[in-house]
C-alpha cells in the first residue's frame, strides 16, 4: 500500500479506496459470517466500526445481501424495524418479502405501498408496526430466510436505540424501559437463534452495548454474539496513512514528522489521524509550502487542533456519554475524567470524588465498578499499575483544554483540607 494515494475523509464512514488498511479485520470479519456466527463488534470510539460494516459488505455482496441498518435515530424498537424494512429496498427480492409482511397488515395489500413517497411510507408502516412489531418483525425474517442468498442484517447505533427503550425523560433507567429493552433483545437473541445459517447479524454502536446491557442487567440477552475487537492503528499503520494522504495532496513529511504525529496522538485512533492531517493540510495550503516538518506538526496540533474544533470534538464525546448515563453520574464521570487529565486517578481519588456525588441504593464500590468499566471499554481510559490514564494524548489535552482552568484535582483539595 505503500505507493497509494488516499483521499483525506473525516466524519463520514469510507469504502474501496478511501478504507485504509484493516486487512486481517477484514478477513476475520468476513469468516465470521461465512461461519454463520452473529457479531459485536467492540471498538472504541472513532476506529472506524461502521466503515468496517461497509467494507466487509461491499467484498462480500456477491454472495450475501448486506442490509445495512441505522438505528442512530430510532427510539422503539418498532422504529428499529421500519428501518430494516426500508433498508431491504436496495434489493429487489428483499424488498419483496417486505412488501410480502405488508400485504398481511395493510388493507389492500402491497400494492397500496408503490406510490407510496418513502417518508410517508415510513409513517405509514410505523403505525401499522406500532402495535405488535413483534409479528411483523418475525414475519419480514421468515421471507429473509427463504431469499436466494443468505441475509447480513448489520445493524448500526443498536446501543443508542437500547438506550432510549431504558431510559424515560429523567435519563433514569425505567422498569418499563428495561422490559423494553429486553423484549427487543431476547426477540434478536430468538431470531438469531432461528434463523442460523440463513441469517446473520453483526451489530456495533459509537458506545458500548457491553457496559449498556451490565448496568440493566440484561448481559444474558447477548451470548448468542461473537464479540469481535477492532482496535486503533498501530503507529506503522497511522504513519502509512499520512503518507498516503501526503502523496495525494502533493505534501511531504520531513523525517520524524510522522513519528512526532504519532506522539501527540498517542492513541491511532483513524478518525484522529484523518483530522490531523486535515488541519496539517489547511495549515500547509495557508503557508503555500509543502514540506512539513515536525515543528509544523507541533505548532499545528497546539494551535489548531485543542482550539473550536477540538473542542466540538470533545463536546460530541461528552454527548455520547449522556446517551448512556444519568445526569448524577455524567457528573461524577465528568470529574473522574477531568482527575485522569489533570491530577492523578486512583482507586482513592475514584472513591473521594464518588463520595461527593453518592447514590442512594447503590454501593460505592459498585458504581465505580461499572462507571470506570465504561470508560475503559469505550477507550477514554485504562487501567496502568496503580491508577487510570488516558488512552488517546489527543482526547486528554483536549479535556486540559477544556476544564484546566476550572477543576481542583483531588491532591490539591485533600491537602487544603488538611
Amino acid at each position: 500500500m505503500a505507493d497509494k494515494k488516499l483521499v483525506n475523509e473525516v466524519g463520514n464512514y469510507v469504502v474501496r479506496e478511501r478504507f485504509w488498511d484493516r486487512v486481517n479485520e477484514l478477513s476475520a470479519l468476513t469468516n465470521l459470517i461465512d461461519e454463520g456466527q452473529h457479531v459485536s463488534i467492540i471498538a472504541q470510539r472513532r476506529v472506524g466500526k461502521t466503515s468496517l460494516m461497509w467494507e466487509t459488505a461491499d467484498q462480500i455482496k456477491d454472495r450475501f445481501y448486506c442490509v445495512m441498518v441505522d438505528v442512530q435515530d430510532a427510539s422503539t424498537p418498532a422504529d428499529a424495524i421500519v428501518s430494516l424494512c426500508m433498508a431491504t429496498k436496495r434489493f429487489p427480492a428483499l424488498w419483496a418479502c417486505t412488501l410480502h409482511m405488508l400485504s398481511t397488515l395493510m388493507p389492500g395489500g402491497p400494492d397500496t405501498t408503490i406510490a407510496i413517497p418513502e417518508d410517508e411510507l415510513r409513517i405509514k408502516l410505523r403505525s401499522v408496526l406500532g402495535g405488535d412489531w413483534k409479528s411483523g418483525a418475525d414475519n419480514l425474517l421468515d421471507h429473509l430466510a427463504s431469499a436466494d442468498m443468505r441475509v447480513v442484517v448489520f445493524i448500526d447505533e443498536l446501543p443508542i436505540l437500547i438506550n432510549r427503550v431504558l431510559r424515560k425523560s429523567d435519563r433514569k433507567v425505567s422498569s418499563e424501559g428495561r422490559a423494553g429493552a429486553e423484549l427487543f433483545l431476547s426477540w434478536l437473541r430468538a431470531a438469531s437463534l432461528r434463523h442460523k445459517g440463513h441469517i446473520v447479524f453483526v451489530v456495533a454502536g459509537s458506545i458500548g452495548l457491553g457496559p449498556v446491557l451490565k448496568m440493566a442487567g440484561l448481559s444474558a440477552t447477548m451470548t448468542t454474539f461473537t464479540p469481535f475487537e477492532l482496535g486503533a492503528w498501530d503507529s506503522e499503520t497511522a504513519k502509512g496513512c499520512l503518507d498516503s494522504l501526503a502523496a495525494n495532496y502533493g505534501i511531504s513529511f520531513q523525517m520524524g514528522a510522522t513519528d512526532k504525529v504519532i506522539e501527540r496522538l498517542g492513541s491511532c485512533i483513524p478518525h484522529h489521524v484523518q483530522m490531523c492531517f486535515s488541519h496539517i493540510r489547511a495549515d500547509a495550503s495557508s503557508r503555500k509550502t509543502s514540506l512539513i516538518t515536525q515543528a509544523d506538526v507541533e505548532r499545528v496540533y497546539l494551535a489548531s487542533m485543542l482550539r473550536v474544533r477540538g473542542h466540538l470534538e470533545l463536546s460530541h464525546m461528552e454527548e455520547r456519554l449522556r446517551l448512556v448515563l444519568d445526569a448524577d453520574d455524567v457528573e461524577l464521570v465528568t470529574e473522574l475524567l477531568c482527575e485522569a487529565a489533570l491530577g492523578r486517578l486512583d482507586d482513592e481519588a475514584a472513591r473521594f470524588l464518588s463520595a461527593r456525588s453518592p447514590r442512594e441504593g447503590t454501593p460505592v464500590g459498585e458504581r465505580l465498578s461499572n462507571l470506570l468499566g465504561l470508560l475503559e471499554h469505550d477507550g477514554y481510559v485504562e487501567r496502568r499499575r496503580d491508577r487510570y490514564v488516558f488512552v488517546s494524548n489527543l482526547l486528554k489535552d483536549w479535556w486540559r483544554a477544556c476544564y484546566g482552568k476550572i477543576y481542583v484535582p483531588v491532591r490539591r483539595r485533600t491537602e487544603g483540607a488538611k
